[in-house]
C-alpha cells in the first residue's frame, strides 16, 4: 500500500496492455465513441427509401395518368399507408436492434468497444483516493506537490466501487489531452502488476 501524496506514474508494458484486453471486466471506461451510431445511419435510410417511393409513385400516375386513373385512388392509399407503417416500424426495429446490441456489448464488458478505444501505448497513475462525492461521480488525491487532483467516472461503464483511501490506478492516453482514452483499473489478482508500486 503507497502512502497518501505519493503518485507512481509509468507506461504500462505491452503484457499489461494485453492483460487490460483480456480483461475488459477490470476496465472502467467510456465506451460511447466505439460505439455502433445505426441508428442515425437507419432514419436516413429510413428517409430516403421513403422519399423514392413517393417520387416512383407520383412518378408513374404523371407519366402513365390514363392506365393509372382508374388505380389512382388506391395508389394513392396503399402509398400513405406504406409511407405511415415505414414511419411507424423503421424506428422501432433501428431502437430494437440498438438495444440488443448495447445489450450484449454489456454483456460482454465492451470487450470490442475497449479493443477499439485502447491506444498502442498507454499510461498510468497509482496513488491513493483521498475524497469521493458519490452523488456525483467525483474523486480527488493529493499529488506530491499537495494539488489537489480530480477525477470523474459519470459515463463509464464496466463499474466499480471507488472508496476513500482506496488505491486506485487510471490509466489515459496523453496528459492533458482533449478527448483522450482514460479509464480506471479494478485491483484483482490479474492486473496487480499495476497496482505493484516496485514496477515504477
Amino acid at each position: 500500500m503507497i502512502e497518501s501524496g505519493r503518485v507512481i506514474r509509468r507506461d504500462l508494458t505491452p503484457e499489461e496492455i494485453q492483460i487490460l484486453l483480456d480483461h475488459p471486466e477490470c476496465v472502467m471506461f467510456e465506451p460511447w465513441k466505439a460505439m455502433n451510431p445505426s441508428f442515425r445511419f437507419s432514419l436516413m435510410r429510413f428517409v430516403v427509401v421513403a422519399a423514392i417511393s413517393l417520387m416512383l409513385v407520383i412518378g408513374a400516375m404523371l407519366l402513365l395518368p390514363e392506365s393509372m386513373q382508374a388505380f389512382q385512388p388506391f395508389v394513392i392509399a396503399g402509398a400513405l399507408i406504406l409511407f405511415a407503417a415505414l414511419i411507424v416500424v423503421s424506428p422501432l426495429l433501428t431502437m430494437a436492434r440498438e438495444n440488443r446490441e448495447m445489450k450484449n456489448a454489456e454483456d460482454d464488458h465492451y470487450r470490442d468497444q475497449l479493443k477499439k478505444l485502447l491506444p498502442q501505448k498507454l499510461k498510468m497513475k497509482l496513488f491513493v483516493v483521498d475524497w469521493m462525492v458519490v452523488e456525483k461521480a467525483e474523486g480527488g488525491y493529493y499529488d506530491e506537490t499537495g494539488k489537489e487532483q480530480w477525477f470523474g467516472y459519470v459515463r463509464t461503464r464496466n463499474y466499480f466501487p471507488i472508496n476513500k483511501g482506496d488505491e486506485l490506478v487510471i490509466i489515459y492516453e496523453e496528459e492533458y489531452k482533449k478527448d483522450q482514452f482514460y479509464g480506471f483499473v479494478k485491483k484483482t489478482p490479474e492486473t496487480m502488476s499495476l497496482y505493484d508500486p516496485e514496477q515504477s
